[in-house]
């Protein structure tokens, strides 16, 4: 769980946000895949293939 003391976002271990709500605690939630899989996660990963430049 991430928060700044207005909102928070819970963290899946791979590292994607499963649930977000903005701006306050009681706002709807942005990301919900905490309840349901197809209903929007946010994730940022490396592209295939790529590498350490040479």
């Amino acid at each position: 769980m991430l928060s700044d003391c207005h909102s928070s976002a819970l963290v899946s271990g791979e590292g994607s946000v499963d649930w977000l709500c903005l701006p306050r605690y009681d706002s709807p939630s942005v990301f919900g895949r905490l309840l349901d899989a197809a209903a929007g996660h946010w994730s940022i990963h490396p592209a295939r293939g790529s590498g350490t430049p040479a």
